[in-house]
């Protein structure tokens, strides 16, 4: 890896996709190495081609750029005229579900199952709240660490190209 200065090169391109700031992290990502490859796609093999889109089909999977969070959180406050949101995304690594909200500066780890955003995530359903607190999903112990009182919620899903859940908005 060293003698290729694949870590380098893997910097340089977080660097320029951090830079860039798409709107589609992972169309920009694409489009760039499809880009750096169409003067090379001679010196490669499809093989080689194949493991290079698998590699940064992954790299992207796993990115989530902060400001796109923050994004989605202030447009669905806006959309939805509601006074909070919380966007949980899968850490695959930890196997949690990293909880970013509108009213927290630092995320936090809930685990796939943990209340009704676990429910959501592992059903992949859709779920409209009226009453939080008469429902047995519901986790009150985000509302006593926070002295928010939730009195109604709806929690959706959010899938991957394949369907599979990768995180819940609340």
């Amino acid at each position: 890896l060293k003698e290729n200065q694949v870590e380098a090169t893997v910097q340089e391109v977080i660097q320029k996709l951090l830079a860039a700031k798409p709107d589609n992290p992972r169309e920009w990502l694409l489009g760039k190495l499809e880009e750096e490859l169409s003067n090379d796609s001679n010196d490669l093999s499809e093989t080689d081609l194949h493991r290079i889109f698998a590699s940064t089909r992954k790299i992207a999977s796993e990115m989530v750029p902060q400001d796109a969070i923050n994004s989605v959180i202030r447009e669905t406050i806006f959309l939805l005229h509601c006074d909070r949101v919380s966007l949980f995304v899968l850490d695959k690594k930890m196997n949690m579900l990293r909880l970013y909200a509108s009213n927290l500066v630092t995320p936090i780890m809930v685990n796939p199952g943990q209340g009704i955003v676990g429910s959501v995530f592992n059903k992949a359903e859709t779920v409209t709240i009226p009453d939080c607190y008469k429902d047995s999903r519901y986790d009150k112990s985000f509302d006593q660490t926070t002295g928010y009182v939730t009195k109604s919620l709806i929690a959706v899903p959010i899938l991957d190209f394949e369907g599979t859940p990768v995180g819940v908005i609340q």
